[in-house]
């Protein structure tokens, strides 16, 4: 596709319709969408008199990664986007990594990720399919959860939950209000779940420890709860009556000689 310029009046450069050129198939190998290979737009195409093409088409890549929320919010994550051709071999299509490029000139920026750092890496691999060799071009990707957000909506009721707890177990055993107080707490922690499990994908491994934190206050909340419920019904079961004074002096006499034979065993 060469020409001479000077036979076109001048024309140096065409725009011609996707259709009508030869596109390579350059597709994302470890896409989360399995049954959609072309995911380029259908744009035009800048063909030059030299013979060079210039195609630029907009591209969503859904990609699969392997997340770690251990430390949500404040992890990082690290994901991998391997990008290849799905037909042609080193031969027919020769992959070159983009080394002028950088992520500050074109990044859009993300209201909740910060990008840390971009690896590329050219590999060239032989299935058992064919003998040539496909190249592919795996790009990392370095992702910082920005925190600033996360820092009122979970780390401030983890305090309130701190100081709840705190103030239950400070009130008298037999206090009603230690009831009430315990109720509220366990309210709270049983949204902030629920919050939690809005936000967070599901996940087989490495649960957030902040969501472990949630669980096991919320299981100490219950049974300060059920303790607070027994203390107030033996404290206040107004029809017990006292033990009879035989019985008294009875279990009296066994315990002191219980004890006495306890110390004549060990002076022995």
């Amino acid at each position: 596709m060469r020409w001479n310029p000077d036979n076109y009046s001048g024309l140096k450069a065409l725009h011609v319709p996707y259709n009508e050129l030869w596109i390579p198939d350059v597709v994302l190998y470890n896409s989360a969408i399995g049954n959609k290979i072309d995911q380029h737009g259908m744009t035009y195409s800048i063909v030059y008199n030299n013979g060079s093409v210039l195609w630029v088409p907009p591209s969503i890549y859904q990609a699969v990664c392997k997340m770690d929320l251990r430390f949500w919010p404040f992890d990082r994550q690290s994901c991998k986007i391997v990008i290849g051709s799905w037909t042609h071999h080193i031969g027919q299509i020769k992959l070159q990594p983009w080394t002028t490029w950088r992520e500050s000139e074109i990044l859009i920026p993300n209201d909740e990720w910060d990008l840390v750092n971009v690896d590329e890496q050219l590999n060239e691999k032989k299935y058992d399919c064919c003998e040539e060799l496909y190249a592919d071009i795996t790009y990392t990707l370095t992702l910082q959860r920005r925190s600033e957000v996360y820092k009122t909506l979970i780390m401030t009721p983890v305090f309130v939950i701190i100081i709840l707890s705190l103030s239950a177990f400070l009130l008298p055993t037999h206090a009603g209000e230690k009831i009430v107080l315990n109720s509220i707490t366990a309210i709270i922690i049983t949204y902030l779940l629920y919050d939690a499990g809005q936000r967070l994908p599901a996940i087989a491994s490495n649960p957030p420890l902040i969501v472990l934190y949630f669980g096991s206050c919320l299981l100490m909340t219950a049974i300060a709860f059920f303790e607070s419920t027994l203390v107030i019904k033996i404290s206040r079961n107004y029809g017990a009556h006292p033990l009879p004074p035989f019985i008294k002096q009875a279990l009296s006499g066994w315990f002191g000689s219980f004890i006495l034979n306890g110390q004549n065993s060990v002076m022995k």
